[in-house]
């Protein structure tokens, strides 16, 4: 009786593919922080708080929701049948790694900025909240939600244009659109979202955590690796 071999072509360069992403994603990494001027030493504890920080939530306030899902499940957990209950009130976080760290950051690329280039990053950065405002979707029991690519992509091409037009230079670029793009979802994605949340029926929300997270932190790293494609 003749045994039947299975084949399959493309599990060895789906494993590599696997085994190389943790190496692309350090290259990715360090050469967004040697673009934003950073040691390697410093990107990479940057980038490990980061991570870390992803996990960890400050308790700010609570809100009252407006749709209090009040209604009680039974669930079988070995044997036993506990109660599970929906809040009445919305707890909102403020994401570490998320939120913080990012925001920290940001305002330490722009401290020895000047005037007009000041201006430039403010201007970059009010239309990414406009853009961020306007994409961001809200998704009753699950909270806020963010496109990967418009951000940063938004970031690169206002901070671009208001450069051109201040004739503030390029050098700065990626500094500009890094804070544009973090601040710019962090404020329009978020914040100017919070009172919309109510209605949401989640229990708990982190600003600049799960669904928002990926938009702000990825929204610095691409917006940098972009507009670094810019500098002359």
């Amino acid at each position: 009786m003749r045994r039947t071999q299975l084949f399959f072509p493309l599990a060895l360069p789906l494993l590599l593919i696997f085994f190389l992403i943790p190496f692309f994603l350090a290259y990715l990494v360090f050469s967004v922080g040697e673009i934003l001027g950073f040691s390697p030493l410093t990107t990479l504890m940057i980038y490990l708080l980061i991570l870390i920080g992803s996990v960890i939530n400050i308790p700010l306030f609570k809100m009252k929701n407006k749709r209090p899902l009040v209604e009680e499940k039974r669930t079988n957990f070995f044997g036993f049948s506990p109660t599970i209950g929906h809040s009445k009130y919305v707890e909102v976080n403020l994401n570490l790694g998320g939120a913080v760290i990012p925001t920290l950051m940001s305002f330490y690329l722009i401290k020895d900025f000047g005037k007009n280039a000041l201006l430039a990053t403010f201007l970059a950065t009010l239309i990414v909240v406009f853009v961020s405002k306007s994409s961001a979707r809200l998704i009753k029991g699950r909270g806020i939600k963010m496109p990967t690519i418009v951000p940063p992509m938004t970031s690169v091409l206002a901070s671009l244009a208001v450069s051109s037009i201040l004739n503030v230079g390029y050098i700065n670029l990626a500094k500009m659109a890094f804070f544009a793009g973090v601040i710019g979802v962090l404020i329009g994605a978020d914040l100017l979202n919070l009172r919309k949340v109510k209605k949401l029926g989640v229990r708990m929300v982190s600003i600049g955590g799960a669904g928002t997270f990926d938009g702000i932190f990825l929204t610095g790293i691409f917006a940098a690796i972009f507009s670094s494609l810019f500098v002359i």
